[in-house]
């Protein structure tokens, strides 16, 4: 199942991320991140890095959370490939990050991320019988989880899973 997905945005790159658990939305987040830059499949696991950062609310925490690993990309030339959050609040992250120095025979780099913004910026819980009262996302589920009904073209509502949603915007 897709993690993540491209969003149109005028001079900047958006994406919209789903998660079953907060935890799982900021790890897939941190993916698309890195995927966004090199394709993941091309990143391999070979060196560890801890991983902490806090904020004041959980929107800025996802911000900080990007923004450390653009830092870390920016100044240390490392991409990530595996992201496993350790623990995780409304304020505070600690995780193991996995991944290799950029290799410019290896890694393609198809975009340079500047920064991660906060225009645009939404994490929300998405309940199982209100999945489609955000019409902005309407469009991201029939291709990820939640196919129409055959006989009837409603779709059908999900239980599990995609339990999370976020959208962040990069200035690229």
């Amino acid at each position: 199942m897709k993690n993540y997905e491209q969003i149109e945005h005028t001079g900047d790159i958006g994406i919209r991320v789903f998660g079953e658990s907060l935890t799982q939305l900021h790890e897939n987040a941190a993916a698309a991140f890195f995927d966004l830059i090199t394709p993941i499949e091309l990143i391999h696991p070979k060196i560890e890095r801890a991983i902490e950062v806090s904020a004041g609310d959980r929107e800025e925490l996802l911000v900080n959370w990007l923004s450390e690993l653009n830092f870390v990309f920016q100044t240390e030339y490392l991409l990530f490939c595996e992201f496993r959050i350790s623990e995780l609040s409304e304020t505070s992250l600690k995780a193991v990050v996995r991944g290799e120095a950029l290799n410019l025979r290896q890694h393609h780099i198809k975009n340079e991320i500047k920064a991660v913004t906060f225009h645009g910026l939404k994490i929300e819980r998405l309940e199982a019988d209100n999945w489609f009262g955000n019409a902005s996302i309407i469009g991201s589920f029939h291709d990820l989880q939640c196919p129409r009904d055959s006989q009837t073209g409603v779709w059908e509502p999900v239980t599990e899973g995609l339990h999370w949603f976020a959208q962040i915007i990069f200035d690229i």
